[in-house]
């Protein structure tokens, strides 16, 4: 995988719509630097949190603290860059059009400020924090603010060639992609030729490493389509929960058990008896993306989340809430909680008690960081 030296603020600010998948609006944004086992410093864990004035108000020490907390928790971390992105501090500072909020300014630079206070008593070094607003940008603590690069910054232009995508905004980034019609001929086909569920589940696996091997090839590759025998294998196969978890342990690719060299020679007959038929179920999901303290491949993360997202369109509507609670997971194994609340409330919008649905919505809303995060 290609790698690039961050050099700059305007590097930082311009990859922050890349690590997000959108550019953020009245948000904290924390960029954190770890040391690679070489020695490297490498982009470590980044960390949006909502921040409008509401939200910076209530920011007290102890929430900053538990903030840093599990920032420290997460990595080897050693620097963090706060960014906050705020029309609304633009606009008190002067760089807007129209009236600011009373008090605006005092209230978003404070909670910046608790917020890296807490990361340095954490014992992380911290830059000095920068605000972004109204096409400009600019130092929290003051001075002059001068015209924002955006995603014109190198960093952010060769992401962009590698094959990052940046949506218009979160909703556009969560949205669920169309399917080919070609695909949903194909289901409808075979969904009426009723194939066995080896068949089905043999579809998923292959599936699976299709996706590993294409996540690790060229950077900006097409992900693979799902075939029409793994979306009905997920309308098919989910009702039964340890089924579905087990599909959600082989698209994470990295449980010790069902990586893609073990899936690569194992049948479907072979993975129903050794897997599926397990008498330890509890140790085999012990070591699940989101419960295992091994933090995930982020790479193969967003690889298993794009599939899922591509499943989620295709499947039955009978079918979409397990999907989109396995969707909600997923996302939330890689830390990333406005998605998962997002999913998670689609699933429950249709099907209120979906268990699944219900627990993911719960730990994003609280914050709750999957254990890679705990230490």
């Amino acid at each position: 995988m290609e790698t690039f030296s961050i050099t700059s603020q305007t590097d930082l600010i311009g990859i922050v719509p890349h690590v997000l998948g959108y550019p953020p609006a009245d948000s904290l944004v924390v960029l954190t630097t770890a040391r690679a086992p070489d020695g490297a410093r490498l982009l470590g864990v980044c960390m949006r949190l909502d921040f409008d004035l509401v939200t910076a108000a209530a920011v007290d020490r102890a929430a900053a603290s538990a903030l840093a907390a599990s920032l420290r928790e997460a990595d080897t971390v050693e620097c963090a860059y706060s960014i906050l992105y705020s029309d609304a501090l633009a606009e008190a500072l002067g760089y807007g059009s129209g009236p600011a909020e009373p008090g605006a300014a005092e209230i978003l630079r404070t909670g910046v400020e608790r917020v890296c206070d807490a990361l340095q008593a954490a014992g992380i070094e911290v830059s000095a924090p920068v605000w972004v607003g109204r096409g400009l940008r600019g130092m929290c603590e003051g001075g002059a603010a001068e015209a924002l690069p955006g995603l014109s910054a190198a960093v952010a232009s060769h992401m962009a060639e590698q094959g990052s995508r940046v949506s218009e905004d979160f909703g556009h980034a969560a949205a669920l992609p169309e399917p080919p019609a070609q695909l949903l001929s194909e289901v409808a086909v075979l969904r009426a030729a009723s194939p066995d569920a080896l068949a089905l589940l043999a579809a998923v696996l292959s599936d699976a490493v299709a996706v590993y091997d294409v996540a690790r090839s060229a950077p900006g590759s097409a992900r693979p389509v799902p075939s029409a025998a793994a979306v009905l294998a997920f309308e098919e196969l989910t009702d039964d929960l340890w089924v579905r978890d087990l599909l959600q342990m082989v698209l994470g690719f990295e449980h010790p058990q069902l990586g893609p060299e073990r899936l690569r020679s194992m049948t479907a007959e072979e993975f129903t008896v050794e897997i599926v038929e397990a008498e330890d179920r509890i140790a085999l999901a012990a070591q699940m993306a989101g419960l295992s303290e091994v933090r995930p491949d982020m790479q193969l993360a967003e690889a298993g989340v794009d599939y899922l997202r591509a499943v989620a369109g295709a499947v039955a509507l009978s079918a979409l809430p397990a999907v989109l609670a396995m969707l909600a997971w997923a996302e939330w194994a890689r830390a990333r909680h406005s998605f998962a609340a997002h999913y998670a409330q689609a699933a429950l919008a249709l099907d209120p008690d979906y268990s699944l649905a219900q627990l993911m919505l719960r730990a994003s809303e609280a914050g709750m960081p999957p254990a890679w995060m705990r230490g």
